[in-house]
């Protein structure tokens, strides 16, 4: 089994980053449950929510992000085994993010590195 990398980008507004307590309410059991069937499958690595604040770093600067001319935020990831892509692709696309327009998830191979 290969390793890929799941990651998770709003696509809504830096503005509209954050949900109503509400709207957590009503997602999280959403993503409880896919991540939940990801770890009964035996294909669960890690996973972590990605905090709102950040710095981006170039050669000369260091600045806070997120930010207002960036069109989506990376909100997240998800690590599984998966014996190709397209495995690790039908995973992806149960992602709750998925659900309502306004997200969407990469998908990509975590390289084997030897040094």
């Amino acid at each position: 089994m290969k390793e890929f990398m799941l990651l998770f980008r709003n696509l809504a507004p830096v503005e509209a980053y954050s949900s109503s307590p509400e709207e957590m309410q009503a997602i999280i059991p959403e993503w409880q449950k896919w991540i939940r069937d990801v770890v009964e499958d035996g294909r669960f690595v890690s996973t972590a929510p990605l905090d709102r604040e950040g710095k981006f770093i170039t050669n000369e600067t260091i600045t806070d992000g997120p930010y207002a001319e960036v069109k989506e935020v990376l909100v997240g990831y998800l690590t599984v085994k998966a014996a190709n892509i397209e495995e690790a692709v039908k995973i992806g696309q149960g992602c709750p993010i998925l659900r309502d327009g306004n997200g969407s998830v990469e998908v990509r191979q975590v390289a084997d590195f030897e040094v």
